[in-house]
């Protein structure tokens, strides 16, 4: 009865009739089970006000990044232009004191030269223009000639200047301090003798006559 019970089990589970079996085969413990994973929705980084705050501020920083770029574009500019400036040369004792010494020479000179214009104003002005009345002359003439020497210029103008105190006569000069213009003086008789240049033909005559001398500046 025993073998019959052992050939049933046998055919119903082999590897419980084999010894071999039985020693080596193990319970084997459950697999965990994975739960499945739910994708939550992502929370968003940052709002609105800070997404516009943050856009606020990068403009800004931009604004004063560009800002001191330009300062110092400018200071930079400024400096290479001062480069180019010439610079002060410095200068010794003796050098400063050659520049004031030549500083009073022309000083000197200018009024020296303002004095001696003076001088031949006066003369001028006080000038008979006759023939001896120089300081230096023996007589003054006897037929009151002047001493205009007279020019006739290639284009039919006279000027004169006067051999004692160099003045110059030209057409169209104010009255002198006797009172007398140019007129007066082309008038009178002179003891020198009258001097001509060639004669040439002008398009504007007028204009050539106004332009044949040179005024005083």
């Amino acid at each position: 009865m025993s073998r019959l019970k052992a050939a049933v089990t046998a055919l119903e589970d082999p590897a419980a009739s084999d010894p071999f079996t039985q020693e080596i085969v193990q319970p084997v413990a459950d697999a965990p089970v994975e739960k499945p994973v739910v994708n939550e929705p992502p929370t968003a980084p940052i709002t609105t006000d800070q997404l516009l705050q943050l856009i606020a501020t990068m403009q800004a920083q931009t604004a004063e990044a560009q800002r001191q770029a330009a300062e110092a574009n400018e200071k930079l500019a400024a400096a290479i232009i001062k480069t180019t400036e010439p610079r002060e040369v410095l200068k010794s004792t003796k050098q400063i004191a050659a520049e004031e010494n030549e500083k009073l020479f022309e000083e000197n000179a200018r009024i020296l030269n303002k004095r001696r214009k003076m001088a031949i104003k006066h003369e001028q002005d006080n000038c008979d223009h006759i023939g001896g009345c120089s300081l230096l002359g023996e007589m003054r003439d006897l037929q009151g000639r002047t001493s205009i020497l007279w020019h006739t210029t290639d284009v039919g103008v006279d000027t004169g200047i006067c051999l004692v105190c160099q003045r110059f006569f030209r057409p169209g000069d104010p009255p002198d301090a006797q009172g007398h213009d140019y007129s007066y003086w082309r008038r009178k008789p002179s003891m020198c003798r009258i001097s001509k240049a060639g004669v040439r033909t002008f398009l504007d005559p007028v204009r050539a006559m106004e332009e044949s001398y040179l005024h005083d500046s």
